[in-house]
């Protein structure tokens, strides 16, 4: 049951991810507080957008980037652009909002449906809108929750059905890239800007410390696909990606290779004598074991370093999210008795952060050394395994 944890102070998101993938895609409310660290929580009632990256269980908040939301208004010619962003927000009930591994769907009381599932590196997105709607979406680059800020930012459209770009902001990653390549299941029109939204081109492109869009999906179909993926590295590498791992437009296909992933790594600890309760308690927890450390590297093997410059691992896996200092003691024990295949990158990304930065990871977050915490837990980590 992805929502434990999402009440109290769990910090726990609900939205779609793979065991150990680089893509958390899940719903945002509109705050900034503690027990919003994950982006969600519980008690909201509110949905300002969904992001392909959140933190599970952590005790700062950060990421939340790339942020898509399904509306049915259009800009109007002199509106500021973060006033049309937050008209948007939409009000929903838990009554029509569902989560499983790999899958979340929420409908917000206008009426707009939205299903979200992931594979390693790409999100994808379903919306259905009402019948006689505006059908749109509006891409924000710029809005940042908790201890993050938005630096730059860039859109370019590519061609009627595909945008690019990227976003860097600073906070407990002090310096975080993320590129984005995002594909559509049907023509689109794209109004950018970082005051007032202009109609992009193909090939034209905005570069701004504040980016926001407006995707008009015209009225073809009430159904309309979004399959996005994302770098740390370039947009070459998002759209490489996508390439691989997310050619077709079948999102049934993508729900149900996740829930298969999750059903096969889940399996491998089998529980005996405990009640029905006790039972769905247990796999949740161990559910969110493995949701960190998160796939870092691109389909090129590329990724960011904690140097700020770009590495490649080939044809091997870089992690991220290494929050040594909470995991040293039994969730990376865990790892060595039910993810032996995973334990070898692992324990190879705390080298060559170390081979990078000139230490190994404290608390390191996508490309970030944060020096959360005390002590030097990745050795632990590496001597156990």
């Amino acid at each position: 049951d992805p929502f434990i944890g999402t009440a109290g102070q769990g910090h726990c998101f609900p939205g779609a991810t793979v065991p150990f993938g680089g893509i958390q895609l899940s719903p945002d409310n509109p705050r900034s507080a503690w027990e919003w660290c994950s982006g969600y929580h519980y008690s909201d009632s509110i949905i300002s957008s969904f992001s392909h990256s959140h933190l599970s269980g952590t005790g700062i908040g950060d990421l939340q980037d790339i942020r898509l939301l399904p509306v049915t208004t259009r800009p109007q010619p002199d509106e500021h652009a973060i006033d049309f962003i937050e008209k948007g927000y939409a009000k929903f009930s838990h009554a029509n909002e569902t989560a499983e591994p790999g899958y979340y769907s929420v409908t917000f009381d206008n009426g707009i449906k939205t299903e979200l599932t992931a594979t390693a590196r790409c999100g994808m997105h379903a919306y259905q809108y009402p019948e006689n709607s505006v059908h749109g979406l509006t891409l924000d680059l710029t809005t940042a929750r908790n201890w993050d800020r938005t630096v730059m930012t860039s859109i370019k459209k590519i061609n009627n059905r595909t945008i690019q770009g990227y976003r860097k902001s600073t906070g407990w990653a002090k310096d975080q890239h993320v590129y984005f390549f995002m594909e559509f299941s049907q023509d689109v029109d794209i109004w950018a800007g970082s005051d007032t939204l202009k109609l992009l081109k193909n090939g034209q492109k905005l570069v701004s410390n504040q980016g926001y869009a407006f995707i008009d999906l015209g009225t073809t179909t009430n159904k309309v696909l979004v399959k996005v993926s994302l770098s740390s590295a370039n947009c070459e590498g998002a759209a490489a990606n996508l390439d691989k791992e997310l050619s077709h437009w079948s999102f049934d296909k993508v729900k149900r290779e996740a829930k298969q992933q999750w059903k096969r790594i889940l399996s491998r600890v089998k529980v005996e004598g405990a009640s029905k309760e006790e039972t769905r308690v247990f796999y949740t927890a161990l559910y969110h074991a493995y949701l960190a450390p998160y796939l870092f590297s691109d389909v090129h093997g590329n990724y960011k370093g904690p140097d700020g410059e770009i590495h490649s691992v080939g044809k091997a896996n870089q992690y991220t999210v290494f929050s040594l200092w909470d995991t040293f003691r039994a969730t990376h024990p865990l790892f060595t008795i039910t993810q032996k295949d995973r334990v070898n990158d692992m324990i190879k990304s705390f080298i060559r952060h170390y081979e990078a930065y000139g230490l190994l990871p404290r608390w390191e977050l996508m490309g970030n050394e944060t020096y959360c915490m005390i002590g030097n837990h990745a050795i632990p980590v590496i001597t156990e395994a």
